[in-house]
């Protein structure tokens, strides 16, 4: 799925981990002299606030996969909640971990 984003703004929280997955996207805004910013949203900080009682913002990729094959590998979990990233994007693993937190909170 193709997407358009305008590297002359600050960018959103959701097209920022966009553009992470796809690095030649950010050196080819680079490569023709556009300073990368990000968005400083309130929002988003309040949510981060609320997750920091987690600490996958410190782990690897490679851990964070680990830690949802372990959870969908347990015996009484429900194929139907399995943890399903979006992506193998470290953003988009936490997100997913995070989600499954919330489920299982509920």
């Amino acid at each position: 799925m193709a997407k358009t984003i305008d590297f002359t703004q600050p960018l959103s929280a959701e097209d920022a981990a966009y553009a992470q997955d796809r690095p030649w996207l950010l050196q080819d805004a680079e490569l023709n002299g556009i300073e990368i910013q990000f968005a400083d949203d309130d929002e988003e900080e309040e949510e981060e606030d609320d997750d920091e009682g987690d600490n996958y913002d410190d782990l690897a990729p490679a851990d964070l996969q680990r830690e949802i094959k372990d959870r969908n590998e347990q015996p009484d979990r429900n194929p139907d909640t399995a943890v399903r990233p979006e992506s193998n994007s470290k953003a988009n693993l936490i997100a997913a971990l995070r989600a499954d937190d919330a489920r299982s909170a509920e």
